[in-house]
């Protein structure tokens, strides 16, 4: 019977030591990808926050641009210009 008793606490010890075993194994790749997943998601932040602070910048350019030429215009018809020509340039919106 000791021998029985024996063995039955040496399957519940080594059942304990492969649970512990995947626990730790569970704890480190959490961490491990945890760890990856806030780099990613860093490296991904400041490319959004690049992107939109460059479409800012663009939006700012081209309502700049509509304000000068519209106060343009109001100059030349209060100063009573007959005829004036706006140039455009199809490349003013890019970067």
């Amino acid at each position: 019977m000791n021998e029985f008793l024996y063995m039955k606490l040496l399957k519940a010890n080594i059942g304990l030591e492969l649970v512990n075993g995947f626990n730790d194994l569970q704890q480190y790749y959490d961490q491990v990808l945890t760890e990856r997943t806030m780099s990613e998601f860093t490296r991904l932040a400041g490319i959004l926050g690049k992107t939109v602070q460059n479409n800012a910048e663009r939006l700012i350019r081209t309502e700049l641009a509509g304000v000068q030429t519209e106060a343009q215009k109001h100059f030349f018809i209060a100063n009573r210009f007959e005829e004036y020509h706006v140039d455009t340039l199809g490349t003013a919106c890019r970067s």
